[in-house]
């Protein structure tokens, strides 16, 4: 029988802590370090070093190792027993498609976008972390998205040079001068915008951590956060752009001390106001339209048209055209709209695992929100996963906006990223913060 384990106080002075609350040992972390590093680095060229022969062979060898060194202790905590189920019901939805439809590229889908995935969300969540892991995997994440987008950055700016904001904002459309951009990172525009929105939700709620942290750590962080934002206007995506804004608002509203709150309020206006006007008449048009969801937008347009006629593929494929093959029915390749192209993908039964997934990462991000408002309501220790909670929260809320491909062939940082960050938000915790960190910026 798994008993929940409660989080300890942090000790006196000169005092040690016991075995038992020791978390990761050397060999997990650092396979937990390269494992969430690669989700972000890794962008199949070479396709050897794909992200999705990494993270499983690193998943491999996590469970393996904490099996045979924790053969007592490795277990799944209660509280994630329901999204374990999830997992597995969404793996079954899928399998049982693939074999319905029989198509060489919805297996290598199957097993790179449900089976991958799955199996590192289960490692992760049986092992025992401390705080300290995951700021660890936090850094590790940073790292991975500030090798691969700052190489994009370099890129980019040997093709097209130092531009202003305004310039980058309308570079997106030259396909063919973008495309060693695209090449060097994710393969399109709208593939690294999803992935940055995700990280820099995750790496902006993780400075809330700093004074726990050494220089290293920050310093990789904060390039992480720097390197996510500047690529975030690289790719042009107006939806990235409105959820860097959303979270960087209510980052700001979290932070208890009126000195800083202002200074941080009064220079993201400043840099607004700059940003906006280095663009040009048609780029806050644009802006405008997408805002609003105007349907006259062109963008806009296309994505409510694709949403219409993936539902009206429901019923036509009940059981979906395999993992990933949405593309070979749907009249626009994909509905832009996650449930919908799931539906597509592997049928109408998909609607209940991911719709399980997305309630549950609400209701753990109600719990946060509640604990950062309200100091003296919840569990203190949901601060704890703060950073991680946003991240999975941003990730639906994307997903069920516009729309997140699971994988692209063996490469998953967007089904990998959803697995690590739904296992940092459900993991057993076993070192508790300090009280008094619950009122740091």
């Amino acid at each position: 029988m798994n008993h929940p384990v409660q989080a300890s106080s942090p000790p006196l002075p000169g005092q040690s802590r016991s075995a038992n609350e020791v978390g990761l040992d050397r060999v997990q972390l650092a396979l937990v370090v390269l494992l969430w590093f690669s989700v972000a680095a890794s962008n199949g060229r070479p396709a050897i070093l794909s992200s999705g022969y990494l993270c499983g062979l690193l998943t491999f060898l996590l469970f393996f190792y904490s099996l045979l060194s924790s053969r007592n202790t490795l277990s799944i905590p209660k509280s994630s027993t329901l999204s374990c189920f999830a997992w597995a019901t969404w793996c079954l939805v899928a399998t049982s498609s693939a074999l319905v439809n029989q198509s060489e590229d919805a297996t290598v889908n199957l097993l790179f976008a449900y089976f991958v995935p799955s199996f590192m969300y289960v490692t992760l969540v049986t092992l025992r972390w401390s705080l300290k892991d995951l700021m660890w995997a936090t850094v590790a994440l940073a790292g991975g998205v500030s090798l691969r987008f700052g190489w994009g950055a370099y890129v980019y700016w040997q093709e097209w040079g130092w531009q202003s904001v305004g310039e980058m904002m309308s570079n997106r459309f030259d396909i063919e001068r973008m495309s060693g951009y695209m090449l060097a990172t994710l393969g399109n525009t709208g593939n690294s915008a999803s992935m940055l929105a995700i990280c820099f939700a995750m790496l902006l709620w993780s400075t809330r951590f700093f004074p726990q942290l050494d220089s290293f750590k920050r310093g990789v962080i904060a390039t992480g956060l720097i390197v996510a934002f500047w690529s975030v206007l690289l790719t042009a995506s107006r939806s990235a752009v409105f959820f860097v804004a959303g979270n960087t608002i209510v980052w700001m509203m979290t932070i208890r001390n009126s000195f800083l709150r202002f200074a941080l309020i009064v220079m993201t206006l400043v840099t607004v106001a700059w940003t906006f006007g280095e663009f040009d008449a048609n780029v806050l048009d644009a802006l405008t339209r997408a805002g609003t969801v105007d349907a006259s937008d062109n963008s806009v347009g296309e994505r409510l048209a694709s949403m219409e006629a993936g539902l009206s593929l429901i019923l036509d494929y009940p059981m979906g055209v395999g993992p990933g093959m949405s593309y070979t029915i749907h009249p626009n390749d994909v509905a832009h709209q996650f449930l919908i192209a799931q539906m597509n993908d592997i049928g109408v039964l998909a609607c209940f695992p991911v719709t399980f997934l997305a309630l549950s990462v609400m209701v753990r991000t109600g719990r946060v929100f509640r604990r950062l408002f309200f100091r003296n309501t919840g569990d203190s220790r949901e601060l704890d996963r703060l950073p991680f909670v946003l991240g999975s929260f941003t990730w639906f809320a994307w997903a069920m906006t516009t729309n997140i491909p699971l994988s692209s062939g063996s490469i998953l940082p967007w089904a990998g990223s959803l697995a690590l960050l739904l296992a940092a938000s459900d993991c057993r915790l076993i070192e508790a913060r300090q009280q008094a960190s619950d009122g740091v910026p």
